[in-house]
């Protein structure tokens, strides 16, 4: 037994293990190895002592074939040494790993895994936290989910291909409850709004998508005003849902539907922007409240009817006869 204790010391002393570390040496590997599984089978009489050591033997079993146990009198500064060389096979295990589905069949349920064996792990050091998308990660390169709608998630999901917007790969898996194991940084709704406002921009993301979700109801007023628009506009009804949002989620979608049914109804006349003129009057009116143009904003845009209900640019209906009688 000494001359094992002996060898484990003599290797594990910081300039070999840093060594090993850096070159990662399969000799060495095979090596200590060979000592770890030899070792690890005493387990000291000390009953605090050998709670911990019970546990590492079982974790380390699941990696590799052990011997049965053997209960010796405690020698603490021999089970420190070889402890901290299992710990880091364990936790380099893990990494190459790298995947939960993988790793449960070495483990089981692979959260479970992490919460009943903290003190075995360091997601600081090794990649051995799951991702949403059960891919293992560093602890600083995850964030904390604060919160996100799952509507929000399936929305932004479609483009995971873009890596600003891959939420399930910086996301860590939201069932890892242990506090140590926490990520610092976190993302919320606000977040998310910032996102999808940037793919509208980009003309990734149909602003249809968000404009059939609505503010809770005493906020709702814009944005049913749009949807009236959309809805008369392009004769297609919206099913709508609720979220409790910033009304700054919907700026950029508002603008783009708006954008959207001037282009569709530009040089047309009343009847054909809907069926019935009082109708068409009524999404003239609301599209004015968004984009006036008498303004230098909407001067450009030709939404205004004359007498014949045929739509011009403001300034070519400047003389009041020329104008419909609904707009002067």
């Amino acid at each position: 037994m000494n001359r094992i204790i002996s060898s484990i010391i003599s290797k594990r002393n910081e300039k070999s293990y840093n060594s090993y570390k850096k070159k990662n040496s399969s000799y060495y590997d095979r090596a200590l190895t060979k000592i770890c599984k030899i070792v690890i089978k005493y387990i000291p009489d000390d009953d605090e002592i050998s709670k911990f050591q019970k546990k590492i033997y079982e974790v380390y079993n699941l990696f590799e074939d052990l011997e049965e146990q053997i209960t010796i009198t405690s020698y603490e500064a021999f089970y420190k040494s070889v402890n901290r060389i299992i710990i880091f096979f364990i936790n380099k295990k893990l990494e190459k790993i790298g995947n939960m589905e993988e790793a449960n069949e070495y483990v089981g349920d692979y959260i479970d895994f992490i919460n009943n064996n903290k003190e075995l792990l360091e997601p600081n050091e090794y990649a051995i936290l799951p991702n949403l998308d059960g891919d293992f990660k560093f602890l600083k390169e995850l964030k904390k989910n604060d919160g996100i709608y799952s509507e929000l998630l399936e929305l932004i999901s479609q483009f995971s291909n873009y890596e600003r917007f891959d939420l399930n790969s910086i996301l860590m898996d939201e069932n890892i409850k242990i506090k140590e194991f926490l990520p610092e940084k976190s993302m919320n709704n606000n977040d998310i709004s910032i996102l999808i406002n940037e793919l509208i921009n980009y003309g990734k993301l149909d602003p249809m998508e968000i404009i059939r979700i609505l503010p809770p109801k005493e906020k709702q007023l814009k944005q049913k005003e749009i949807i009236f628009i959309y809805e008369k506009v392009f004769n297609k009804e919206l099913k709508t849902y609720e979220l409790d949002l910033d009304l700054s989620f919907w700026e950029e979608a508002n603008k783009a539907i708006i954008l959207k049914a001037i282009k569709k109804i530009e040089r047309r006349s009343l009847e054909e922007i809907t069926s019935d003129e009082n109708t068409s009057i009524e999404v003239l009116e609301m599209i004015y409240k968004f984009i006036n143009p008498r303004t230098p904003e909407g001067e450009y845009y030709e939404i205004v009817p004359n007498q014949n209900g045929k739509l011009k640019l403001y300034s070519e209906l400047a003389e009041e006869e020329n104008i419909s009688e609904n707009f002067k």
